[in-house]
This record gives structure tokens, C-alpha cells and sequence, in this order.
């Protein structure tokens, strides 16, 4: 009897009773089962989050917490919370660690919220139905997201699944056609090459062709190939010359990059520069600059080529940055610029390149004598670059002071400032006032006595008085910097 007035009391809860929520793995998934009437939504996002061992995101954000009916049986986890979180308004989502909640989009979505929905549903779509008609397109929307987000490699590996998993999909050749485009931009010539060259030989109809076939030959050139490069870009010039002075002008910068690639750098440079007349879209991007530095080392002209290279180095903010200073520094010992080798590698201080400068660094410094000697004290070598710096001696001066500079832990402040005031004048006569302000202003913190602080502002005020910049010079006189 009792038992029996105990189930129906279960039975007439309108949760208790009404509610069951499984979470249980089968096959590597996580599955659910869920039935539930009137159960409030966040009662059920805290019971399935803890069940599948997920913390819960969101939840604290919403202003009210809708009830909900569930009658789902070994369901995928992700479904789940979609449909149920749908059916109360919400957006879901099943993270690694985590289940997120947002308010569903309205009219006032933003344009970032709707790609973001947009690249939600479409992996959710390919997840579950990886062999539908419309799989490729998912995939291709997946990877134009992706390429919005800047997300290169995200990008492109939506798009290799188009190409790797349908290949007779209309949208086959503009993905091969994107993801190589990706490589490009990477600068991963040597895959990218692959890339252009299956789109080149694409059966009709083929629209990328000819542009396929000038884009291998970049890319050819680019990863060393000169010689058949410059095969490829005669066969192209005689098959489909160009329609436009634009294409004509790629097509001299492609050329010029093959005759680089080839050893002749004199007759690159030629044509880079009858490329950049013609109106090179490329004439003042990063590429062209390190074109011509690679074209300046080919044509033995050392010194300009260490020049080019320093200032393709201090322009461009990817990983060409090490290898470009390493290109300044190499060029400049063929040159047999010493005082050059050492500014190169002062300046390429934090960029990763200084392991492979400092035994090209270590022969100038023997070079021009400026060896450390044991017996020489940390002050005998601050009096030296001292001297140097009276001279007007500044790369010598600035070689000399950064090993001082690196043990200044050993110094008493009144040498840290004479060690700073060597630095500052240096980068003033190597980089300018900018950079000289910039080693005085780090300075001061580790200085505190007035006196000291003092020596430092005069020499701004020096500085900012020599280029006639009067107001920063009174205030700099002022003791503000």
C-alpha cells in the first residue's frame, strides 16, 4: 500500500516524475536520453552539463529560463542540446570542455554573430550528414568563413576536403583554386606549386587556366626552379599573351623572379624595374622588396643587397623577418662591411636571427679589434666605448657598450647612466632621435637618484635641441619625456 501511494505521488510531479536525462558513451559518443515535461531550462543545462562532465557557459547571462518539453532516445550530445536549447529560444553548443549558451540571433545580429552561427550550423550539418548533396557547399562556406577570419589554415583545410572528397562538385575548381591561392600567400611555394599545377591541367571548363599556369610558374621561381620557370612563362607568352598592361607587368615580375631563381641577378633587376614602370601592382609590396634584394646578391652588388635585405627585415612581420637578417648579414661580410655586419646584428636583436649572425658578428669584431679582452673590467670596456662614442666611432661604441649593458646588474647607478647616455648617442647616430628617446626613457626606472635622473633628460634635450624641436627640448629640460 504504501509503496503504491509512493509511485503515484511520483507520477503526479510535474519534474521528478516527468524527468530522465541518461548521458552515457557508445562507440567513442556521447549519447542521451531525455524526457522531461515542463522543465525549466536551466535545470536541465546544469543536470546534462554535470552528467557529461562539461562546465556551462552562458547560463548566467539570461534573463529568464523558459520551460521545455524533451522526448529524445540515444541522441548525440550535440544534438541534443541544439534542439532543446532551440525550442527555448537559445542557441547551443558542445565544446571540448564545455556547453555554451547565447540568446538566439534577432534582426539586430551583428555580421560577425551571423558567420559565427553560420559556421556553427554548417559543421553541425556536415557532422551529422557527411554525405548529403549539399556537403561540398558546406564545405566551401566553411572555408570562405574561415578566410574572412583570417584563419589561412583552417581555410584551406576546408577547402582540400571539398577537392580530397568531391571531385565532381561544381565548386571543385574555385576551391582548388582557393587553397592555392593559401599556399601562395603562406609563401609555401614548393606545395603550392602542387596546387597550381592541378589546376593548370584541369580538363574544360577550366576558367583559372592561364592563370594557373602563371601562378605555377611564381611559384617555380619562388622555390628555386628558375629554369623551368622561365620555360614556362616563354610557352605562356607565345600560348596566351597578356590582355592587360596589369597581367603584362605580373607577368615581368614572374619573369624577373625566374632569372633570380636562375643565378642572373643583372638581368632580374632589369626587368623587376621594367615591371615596376609598367605598373607593377606588386612594385612596393613586401615580395618586390625581397625580390630585389635576392636580385642585388645575385648581381654582386653586396653592399646595396645588405641594404635591401635590412630593410625587407624591418618591414615585414612574419617569419621572413629572421631569415632576412640573416641575408643582411651574409651579404654584408661578402661585402666586407664590418661596422654594416654589426649594426645588422645589433638591430636584429629578438628576432631569432642572432645565433646565425654572432659567428659572422664575433670574425668582424676580431676584424676591427673590438675583441673583449679577459683582463679588461666591465668599466675599462664602458670607458672604451666611452672614447669610441667621442670619436663618433658608433658602431664600434655600440658593439662595445651591449656587452656592458648586459651586466649592468654590476654596475652602481652613475655607470648605468654613463653606459645609457653611450647607448642613446648611438642609436641617435645609427636610428635617430626616436630610438635614442626611446633607450633614455626605458632607463629611467632603473635610475633613481635625482642627479642621475638629471644627466638623462639633458641628454634629450641635447638631442631634441640639435633637430630644433624646442618644445620637446624644454620639456625634456623639465624633466619630461
Amino acid at each position: 500500500m504504501i509503496r503504491a501511494l509512493l509511485l503515484l505521488t511520483l507520477a503526479l510531479s510535474p519534474t521528478a516524475a516527468a524527468t530522465e536525462i541518461l548521458v552515457f558513451e557508445r562507440d567513442g559518443e556521447t549519447l542521451c536520453t531525455v524526457h522531461a515535461r515542463r522543465l525549466p531550462i536551466d535545470e536541465f543545462l546544469r543536470d546534462i552539463s554535470t552528467k557529461s562532465e562539461k562546465t556551462i557557459e552562458g547560463l548566467e547571462l539570461l534573463r529568464e529560463y523558459a520551460e521545455v518539453d524533451v522526448d529524445l532516445v540515444d541522441r548525440p550530445l550535440d544534438v541534443v542540446i541544439e534542439r532543446v536549447c532551440g525550442s527555448a529560444g537559445l542557441r547551443g553548443q558542445v565544446k571540448a570542455r564545455s556547453i555554451v549558451v547565447k540568446p538566439d540571433l534577432n534582426s539586430s545580429a551583428t555580421v560577425d554573430e551571423l558567420v559565427d552561427m553560420a559556421d556553427v550550423t554548417f559543421v553541425r550539418a556536415l557532422r551529422r550528414f557527411p554525405d548529403a548533396p549539399q556537403a561540398a557547399e558546406a564545405e566551401f562556406r566553411l572555408g570562405e568563413v574561415q578566410e574572412s577570419r583570417k584563419n589561412q589554415g583552417a581555410a584551406r583545410a576546408h577547402y582540400d576536403a571539398l577537392v580530397r572528397t568531391f571531385p565532381d562538385s561544381p565548386l571543385y575548381v574555385e576551391a582548388l583554386k582557393r587553397a592555392a591561392s593559401i599556399m601562395s600567400r603562406l609563401g609555401s611555394w614548393t606545395e603550392a606549386s602542387t596546387y597550381w599545377s592541378k589546376l593548370a591541367n584541369h580538363p574544360a571548363p577550366n576558367p583559372y587556366v592561364v592563370l594557373a599556369r602563371v601562378e605555377l610558374a611564381r611559384s617555380l621561381a619562388m622555390s628555386g626552379d628558375g629554369r623551368q620557370a622561365l620555360a614556362m612563362i616563354d610557352a605562356l607568352e607565345r600560348a596566351a599573351p597578356p590582355e592587360s598592361l596589369a597581367d603584362r607587368a605580373d607577368r615581368m615580375y614572374v619573369r624577373a623572379a625566374a632569372q633570380v631563381a636562375s643565378g642572373n641577378g643583372k638581368d632580374g633587376l632589369v626587368t623587376l624595374e621594367e615591371a615596376m614602370k609598367a605598373g607593377l601592382d606588386q612594385a612596393s609590396s613586401l615580395d618586390a622588396a625581397r625580390l630585389r634584394a635576392d636580385a642585388l646578391d645575385h648581381a654582386d652588388r653586396p653592399t646595396e643587397a645588405a641594404r635591401a635585405w635590412l630593410a625587407f627585415a624591418r618591414t615585414c612581420t612574419d617569419e621572413r623577418k629572421r631569415d632576412a637578417f640573416v641575408r643582411a648579414a651574409q651579404s654584408a661580410e661578402r661585402a666586407h662591411d664590418m661596422l654594416g655586419l654589426l649594426f645588422i646584428e645589433r638591430t636584429a636583436a629578438g628576432s631569432g636571427a642572432e645565433s646565425r649572425i654572432r659567428p659572422m658578428a664575433d670574425i668582424a669584431r676580431e676584424t676591427l679589434g673590438l675583441v673583449e679582452h679577459a683582463e679588461e673590467s666591465l668599466i675599462e670596456r664602458l670607458s672604451r666605448a666611452e672614447t669610441q662614442c667621442e670619436e663618433a666611432a658608433f658602431m664600434a661604441a655600440a658593439s662595445t657598450i651591449e656587452s656592458v649593458w648586459r651586466d649592468r646588474a654590476r654596475l652602481g647607478e652613475p655607470d648605468v647612466v654613463r653606459a645609457a647616455l653611450v647607448r642613446a648617442r648611438c642609436a641617435d647616430a645609427g636610428e635617430g632621435v626616436e630610438a635614442a628617446i626611446a633607450v633614455l626613457k626605458n632607463t629611467l626606472p632603473e635610475v633613481k637618484r635625482p642627479e642621475s635622473r638629471r644627466r638623462l633628460y639633458l641628454l634629450a634635450g641635447e638631442l631634441y635641441e640639435r633637430r630644433s624641436q624646442w618644445n620637446l627640448a624644454a620639456q625634456a629640460y623639465g624633466g619630461q619625456l
